[in-house]
């Protein structure tokens, strides 16, 4: 589904699938090959176990987990003011920057975009994401000076 939508955008799409241990080989590449038919640019497969520190499953054998439904969860409420960090890559050789909202520490929200339609002095590494009250659903993107 998110392959989809990268054919039609400017951003790239990057896809996760964790995968219980027990997941076959073929499964696996099965799983990129769609993706890369699809047209995400990233895929990245966690089979449970595989990394210490990965998927860390701390249920019983026993319990099972319903994956026939997907799970719902809430995020936390997005403050006014988000510190930021940039992140500049090259996506099939143009060159993106990512800025990466962080709340508390961890991501929370990112926006990308080709470099030159992003204008950010080479040498800023941290800034703020701030709402901008004077327009519907407009962000700032403010760096230290």
């Amino acid at each position: 589904m998110q392959g989809a939508g990268a054919k039609m955008g400017r951003s790239s799409i990057s896809v996760t699938v964790n995968v219980p241990n027990s997941t076959k080989e073929e499964m696996i590449g099965s799983i990129y090959e769609t993706a890369w038919m699809e047209g995400c640019k990233g895929m990245t497969v966690y089979r449970d176990g595989s990394r210490a520190g990965v998927l860390v499953n701390h249920d019983k054998k026993e319990d099972k987990e319903d994956l026939s439904e997907f799970r719902e969860t809430t995020a936390p409420h997005r403050p006014e003011k988000l510190e930021s960090e940039i992140v500049r890559f090259r996506n099939n050789h143009e060159k993106w920057i990512a800025v990466v909202g962080l709340l508390n520490g961890r991501p929370y929200e990112i926006f990308t975009g080709k470099a030159d339609d992003f204008w950010a002095p080479s040498w800023v590494q941290k800034g703020w994401i701030i709402k901008n009250k004077t327009r519907q659903h407009q962000l700032t993107v403010r760096f230290p000076v």
